[in-house]
């Protein structure tokens, strides 16, 4: 009971901090003491080509994007079989043959995460070189591990394990570095970084043929008078136009690579 205790403390921290403006949360105390950690005021003074106040930012974002992805309710899941990964495609296709033209299903099919979730399985496979997940020992500490490390080295380019320690312990006060290397071995960073530069390279692809695809859009248009448009409402116009391409995979790909990009800066795009 004391455990759940402190992790919904933890969890109601990370949601009042995830509010306010990132500038705001450097003066915030529970950031401040975050940032005071041994490990994690190692890393911070060790990194290189950044202003404090940027890498401040970074990591407390970093951090509390972390606990925000954890599902205290839900264990860790198991690895997805390959036959298991094919009904997930093939489900994924037969809904979006059945949804195709249905016109009282059109603007939820028109909503790009909508698109981009679909799209997304229908090309699924399950991930590779992941290690075999067991329920023995502490799965859901031993995925949070997995998913520090990832968030840690998205971030920063590399791994501080005593930081990464530090940040486990926040939900598993029991967890050491001693602990955490055991589970970030080389081979598993190695990975880890492998996979964060694929998707940084698709990210920057998709980018690109979004960029290219908003200058042919501009070029239609001619002489114009000066644009006014707020950045937000240039965002909004940018993924309209994208959602509405008769290209509908590639138009759900861009607007995924361009949302991916909004989200690095910590992008907050108004509804409506």
């Amino acid at each position: 009971m004391e455990q759940l205790l402190e992790t919904t403390r933890l969890l109601a921290e990370v949601t009042r901090v995830a509010a306010l403006q990132p500038k705001d949360r450097l003066q915030d105390s529970w950031c401040r003491a975050l940032m005071r950690q041994p490990g994690a005021r190692r890393h911070l003074d060790n990194l290189q080509g950044l202003p404090a106040h940027v890498a401040q930012a970074s990591y407390v974002a970093m951090v509390v994007g972390c606990f925000l992805s954890l599902d205290d309710s839900m264990p860790a899941p198991l690895p997805v079989s390959r036959p298991k990964a094919g009904r997930i495609r093939a489900a994924a296709r037969k809904l979006d043959d059945e949804v195709e033209g249905v016109a009282a299903l059109s603007s939820t099919v028109a909503q790009p995460e909508f698109r981009a979730a679909l799209d997304q399985l229908r090309v699924f496979f399950p991930p590779e070189n992941v290690p075999v997940r067991t329920r023995k020992g502490n799965p859901e500490r031993r995925q949070f591990i997995w998913t520090v490390a990832e968030a840690f080295y998205g971030h920063f380019e590399c791994f501080h394990i005593e930081a990464i320690g530090e940040i486990v312990a926040m939900r598993w006060q029991e967890t050491d570095v001693r602990i955490v290397r055991l589970e970030l071995t080389d081979e598993r960073l190695g990975k880890i970084a492998e996979q964060a530069k694929k998707r940084t390279l698709a990210s920057g692809k998709a980018a690109t043929a979004t960029a290219a695809a908003l200058t042919r859009a501009q070029r239609k248009v001619g002489g114009v008078a000066e644009d006014v448009r707020t950045d937000a409402q240039r965002i909004g116009d940018a993924l309209a136009a994208l959602n509405g391409m008769a290209d509908r995979e590639l138009g759900a790909s861009l607007v995924q690579g361009l949302q991916s990009i909004l989200a690095d800066f910590d992008y907050q795009h108004p509804e409506g």
